[in-house]
């Protein structure tokens, strides 16, 4: 007795490889990312991934953002390589940041970002995005004092570690 028609199995097939092989490419194209030590073969692979699985997934943009802050760590100020990485994950940030409803994560990795660039406005902007969705996520309001520290302003990162700490209280 056949309980599944060949036909529904090849169908059941289809829609699954329809649906999740982009994401497994994307993954497949990741992971070549983050073995890759030469940043530009990193980047091609990101590109790469974003064409298996475009702005779709707020993952596939958040795990970019983390490689790339990697990478950027590890390049000198003045590279080509760094330039090209930056104007990248600008763009995706840019171009992913109006397309979807985002998570707080993935705002405090763009803040993140903007804060290791030294676009210290820019991080500010993410970083309170990210805390307008979690007002009670205290990394987020640490990583805001953080940015403060950096900006020289120590009175409003005191505010934002004391705020931080009260919600410790709670």
């Amino acid at each position: 007795k056949r309980i599944f028609s060949p036909l529904a199995v090849g169908g059941a097939a289809l829609t699954i490889i329809t649906v999740h092989l982009p994401g497994w490419q994307a993954a497949r194209d990741l992971g070549r990312a983050s073995n890759a030590q030469d940043p530009l073969v990193a980047l091609a692979a990101f590109e790469q991934s974003l064409r298996q699985a475009p702005y779709q997934d707020g993952a596939v943009t958040e795990i970019i953002t983390a490689h790339t802050i990697e990478l950027l760590n590890d390049l000198p100020p003045v590279h080509s390589a760094r330039i090209l990485l930056q104007q990248f994950i600008e763009s995706l940030i840019e171009e992913f940041s109006t397309s979807v409803r985002l998570r707080p994560n993935t705002y405090v990795l763009w803040g993140s970002y903007f804060a290791a660039a030294g676009k210290l406005e820019q991080a500010s902007h993410y970083l309170a995005s990210a805390h307008d969705l979690a007002p009670r996520k205290q990394s987020v309001i640490v990583l805001q004092g953080r940015v403060e520290l950096l900006r020289d302003d120590p009175f409003a990162a005191r505010a934002f570690f004391h705020s931080a700490f009260e919600l410790n209280e709670d």
